[in-house]
């Protein structure tokens, strides 16, 4: 969080954060290959792998966003 820009946090108990560039800690996601953000409910981070593998299957309501053209 320290190393993103972001408009403010609500004040739900999730947090939702509304990112202008999202800064994610390598060393915290570790290994992960998709997570889901504690500072924003709407998205889930995938990696490129797995994207890869499930965005041909066109699962309804799936929608695979790069990282350049996400905002959230």
């Amino acid at each position: 969080m320290d190393e993103s820009e972001f408009m403010g946090i609500s004040d739900s108990e999730l947090r939702d954060v509304d990112f202008d560039e999202l800064v994610i800690d390598e060393d915290k996601a570790g290994d992960a290959l998709f997570f889901r953000l504690g500072e924003n409910v709407t998205a889930i981070i995938v990696d490129e792998k797995v994207a890869d593998i499930i965005e041909p299957k066109k699962i309804p309501g799936v929608k695979f966003i790069s990282p350049e053209n996400w905002s959230g």
